[in-house]
């Protein structure tokens, strides 16, 4: 199939480099994208280029609760033209020419930006649209829709986790149109769930100054100052340490926004707040799996190391073993070192709070692949917030190979008395789960069966659960009226039949 795929594009390549530059096998009706501050006006113009459309017409349309048309009036040129609003948020246009128009502005419309239109823009689409050529034929149409933005500074503030007795960066981050060379603000938060501790300057500030001051009573004050625009991304980063209880969050709220230009002049702001989750650490022992690793027929194949941190895990470090015969290029998520060497991958990594979900670490790309292990080594070491080493590890190695399966792994199965009967519950891992194609499968659902000598006397089915960074976790509990001298867990998923399954006593 891949093949298949590749010599297709390489056709579509070559038809598209033959086509002469400047000839256009249809119309095109492009929108353009403008922006402005509330209460000023910008103009929207629908432009056409092509060479074989004479006349046509379509219909514009924008969201009228977020822009205030002005004005809607025919564009330049000695062609026939109407425009006319029909209606809230539309407005209709047409246009004939005895000969080919093939640059044209065919309408200009004027809104009014207001407070409702969003930073991140508001769309001006096309709609009914119709092209014909000199003969009144009809011209295929390639359309480019546009937005008007609200010109202003944009401080948004990411959602964190964190455990109970341990640090979080609640960071804020600046976008926008513009940006300022001054401002300030205030964060507020549940003083009874979090304790602010420190502000942390980051790279957006890009050498402006900072000021912050730590209020006892759930308030941080922010400012910033500098002679040039400070640059977009993260601003700054608030350090709370959690004193709630495990389970409790706590909202964030950027309040009493106000921002700069270089004379001194307000801007307008938008604000999106977060919020901080206080998550149940756990006791149960960290994970690292390799998940992935199938072989396609052209060599290739793609794992990934995943760690499970339960809350616990702060940083660590391992080396992944693979044949150096092997051609392998690494990808690091965010956070992550890693040195390369042949035959192995050494990993470290570090940060302020611990994990407490599924995390991809390190994806591998296999090209002229043997089946062959994707093993850690021996020095696998992990440690939690105050540097302490996490003492038990569970590690699931992988391989490079050519036959489609799922891992599965019952991590502890218990068995209890049930009236006459028994129960039996199941604690079952899943990771990179596929049929017998390149295709894995994004939701699984796993059976749990009870048999008395081969008679089956007891089963539990969950629905359908999406792998989460490759992984699902799940538990299974059973009943039977009679003794149960084996179990078994099996694997469906994506409409597909049972495909594995761990038999136990």
């Amino acid at each position: 199939m891949k093949r298949t795929i590749k010599c297709l594009l390489a056709l579509v390549l070559v038809w598209a480099l033959a086509i002469p530059q400047g000839i256009h096998a249809a119309g095109t009706l492009t929108v353009t994208t403008v922006s402005g501050e509330a209460g000023q006006q910008v103009a929207v113009e629908v432009r056409l280029t092509g060479d074989d459309v004479c006349s046509g017409g379509f219909d514009v349309r924008f969201d009228s609760d977020k822009l205030q048309l002005v004005s809607a009036q025919k564009g330049d040129g000695s062609w026939f033209g109407a425009v006319n609003e029909k209606e809230d948020g539309l407005v209709r246009v047409s246009f004939a020419q005895a000969t080919p128009l093939t640059e044209a502005v065919l309408c200009r419309l004027m809104f009014n930006v207001t407070e409702n239109t969003p930073a991140g823009g508001t769309d001006i689409t096309l709609g009914s649209v119709r092209l014909y050529d000199e003969e009144a034929k009809s011209v295929d149409a390639t359309l480019v829709f546009g937005k008007v933005s609200r010109d202003c500074v944009w401080f948004s503030l990411k959602n964190a986790e964190t455990v109970v007795g341990q640090g979080v960066r609640a960071e804020i981050h600046m976008s926008g149109t513009k940006l300022p060379c001054g401002g300030n603000f205030a964060l507020t938060y549940d003083s009874e769930t979090l304790r602010a501790t420190g502000v942390l300057a980051l790279e957006g500030l890009d050498g402006s100054q900072m000021t912050y001051h730590l209020e006892d009573t759930g308030v941080v004050r922010i400012a910033f100052a500098g002679e040039q625009p400070v640059g977009s991304g993260a601003l700054c980063a608030v350090i709370f340490r959690a004193v709630g209880k495990a389970g409790s969050s706590a909202d964030v709220t950027l309040t009493d926004v106000r921002a700069y230009d270089e004379d001194s002049q307000s801007m307008g702001t938008e604000v999106t707040s977060g919020r901080i989750q206080v998550v149940v650490p756990t006791e149960e022992d960290p994970k690292l799996w390799v998940v992935g690793g199938s072989l396609n027929e052209d060599g290739e194949a793609v794992a990934s190391v995943v760690l499970q941190g339960r809350g616990r895990v702060c940083g660590g470090q391992f080396s992944l073993l693979y044949d150096s015969s092997m051609t392998v290029d690494v990808t690091a998520e965010d956070g992550v070192e890693f040195r390369q060497e042949a035959g192995a991958i050494h990993v470290s990594w570090a940060q302020e709070t611990p994990m407490a979900d599924a995390k991809t670490l390190i994806t591998v790309a296999v090209s002229d692949g043997v089946e062959s292990a994707l093993s850690f080594d021996s020095n696998v070491r992990m440690y939690d917030g105050d540097s302490t080493l996490i003492g038990v590890v569970d590690i699931r190695n992988g391989a490079v190979t050519a036959v489609e399966q799922i891992h599965l792994t019952v991590d502890e199965v218990t068995v209890e008395p049930s009236g006459k009967g028994m129960e039996v519950t199941a604690a079952v891992d899943l990771a990179d789960a596929a049929f017998f194609t390149d295709t894995p499968m994004e939701n699984v659902m796993p059976i749990l069966a009870l048999y008395e000598n081969g008679r089956l006397v007891g089963f539990d089915m969950m629905p359908a659960a999406r792998l989460n960074n490759g992984l699902a976790e799940v538990s299974l509990t059973a009943k039977s009226k009679t003794a149960v001298t084996d179990y078994a867990v099996f694997i469906a998923g994506d409409g597909a039949p049972l495909c594995a399954a761990v038999w136990g006593e």
